[in-house]
């Protein structure tokens, strides 16, 4: 077994990946082999990161992946009003009820929080607010 923290087996998966599978990543009727392929790679390996089992950690790679990071979880609910991402280490969820939360999770760098497609969000009924370096703020989703 390989105690690795988060982000070195999301670069060494994200290898493995784009080695030998690189069509699942950007196939999206082969993302639910995608998840196979994590999960036999980290079994495989025998990684083991600190706080996660095997489940949850195939499952946040692949969130990584193919997803949208940290804000996966909150896409698409319909308890929240608004994701407000103010800066890569800042991250405030506004609730229907009107309550805040600023969320202990954030991207990892910087440069994590522009890699992880949030331009390309899309919602209905939600808004997501992204802080740009010149303190301009965008609104996805059809919301000006």
């Amino acid at each position: 077994m390989k105690h690795s923290d988060l982000w070195s087996v999301l670069a060494k998966t994200q290898q493995y990946i784009s080695k030998y599978y690189a069509s699942a990543l950007t196939d999206e009727s082969k993302h639910d082999q995608l998840k196979s392929y994590i999960e036999k790679y980290i079994l495989d390996e025998g990684f083991l990161v600190d706080g996660l089992t095997d489940e949850k950690l195939v499952n946040r790679l692949y969130s990584e992946m193919v997803e949208y990071s940290v804000l996966t979880p909150y896409l698409g609910s319909p308890d929240i009003d608004e994701i407000n991402v103010n800066s890569w280490d800042d991250i405030v969820i506004t609730w229907s009820d009107g309550h805040l939360e600023k969320l202990e999770e954030h991207f990892h760098t910087p440069g994590h929080a522009v890699d992880s497609k949030i331009p390309s969000v899309e919602f209905d009924d939600a808004r997501l607010f992204l802080a740009l370096p010149s303190d301009a703020v965008c609104r996805f989703g059809g919301f000006q």
